[in-house]
């Protein structure tokens, strides 16, 4: 299959989303082990020591862990913000390369003499603009006259990755492991409410343990989906054509557009946290408007490529 031979994105990017799950399970087999540690450590100290010293004993073996929980945390953090950047990187370059040249004169010969399109030849242009975000928006174009839909991985998809990544570097991390709730209630400090940026905005409070049990599956979460689907996502990001009925598909696309506009036009309407929605009246004038623009502009569309 021509696909075959494609070349594969590069190693850095699928690395650096191994190298996070990897980082995510290091972590929380480190906070396992301070948590097992500060058990082990106060278990059975009355029998051993006095009062006054199973205080002072208890107090070390708590800063103890939590020492060894914050760098922990800070070590994932660190490793998580390095591989997002390479993510980041490699997403702004496929969203941003330039269009090439010859290929841009090959669309608009196309596109100007009306020529219809093969599947090998939208496949091998399709080839040709490999991670070339742009580049395969206008061959999209270009080929839904000949009847084939052109797509990638959804770029916001990709972004809704790197965010969900970014966001378990956010520290502290309250990583509970199961079985040490009663530990993790006592040696974590306040439940944070992070900013956009990671950095904490105010705290509520300690813990309880809903609370833990919700910060530690979304990290538990988070390595299973790198290992279910982003890794497919971006393993293969690359063009997609797929043949379609030219008709159907360009009504669709046209509809779809005006369907924004309608979105658009009905969020104007709305004032603050009033939410004042448009009159029945005047929404289905709009939407009356609306359909009778997208039919329009499929029949143009259709014109051009007939």
């Amino acid at each position: 299959m021509m696909y075959d031979r494609i070349r594969k994105p590069k190693a850095t990017t699928l690395d650096a989303l191994k190298a996070v799950a990897a980082a995510i399970k290091r972590h929380r087999s480190e906070v396992e082990s301070a948590m097992r540690d500060y058990r082990d450590s106060t278990a059975n100290l009355a029998a051993t020591y006095s009062a006054a010293l199973v205080e002072q004993k208890i107090s070390e073996a708590k800063q103890s862990a939590q020492t060894q929980i914050k760098r922990a945390d800070l070590n994932m953090s660190a490793e998580i913000k390095r591989y997002t950047s390479v993510l980041r990187d490699s997403l702004h370059e496929i969203t941003s390369a330039p269009i090439p040249e010859d290929f841009e004169r090959s669309m608009r010969i196309y596109k100007d003499f009306g020529l219809k399109m093969t599947k090998s030849e939208v496949e091998g242009f399709a080839g040709s603009v490999y991670e070339n975000y742009p580049a395969v928006r206008v061959l999209a174009a270009v080929a839904a006259g000949s009847g084939f839909k052109v797509s990638m991985p959804s770029v916001a998809q990709m972004e809704k990755d790197i965010r969900s990544i970014e966001r378990v570097a956010f520290i502290p991390r309250l990583y509970t492991p199961d079985g040490f709730v009663k530990e993790a209630l006592t040696l974590y400090p306040d439940t944070p409410v992070f900013r956009d940026d990671g950095s904490v905005a105010y705290n509520r409070g300690k813990p309880d343990s809903i609370t833990l049990t919700m910060f530690s599956a979304g990290e538990r979460s988070l390595e299973k989906t790198i290992d279910v689907e982003m890794l497919s996502r971006w393993e293969r990001v690359q063009p997609v054509v797929e043949q379609v009925n030219v008709k159907d598909y360009l009504t669709k696309e046209a509809a779809t557009e005006a369907q924004e506009e309608v979105n658009k036009l009905t969020r104007k309407v709305h004032v603050d946290a009033m939410e004042i929605e448009v009159s029945n009246d005047e929404y289905h004038a709009i939407e009356a408007a609306q359909r009778a623009k997208s039919e329009r502009e499929s029949r143009d569309i259709l014109n051009r490529y007939k």
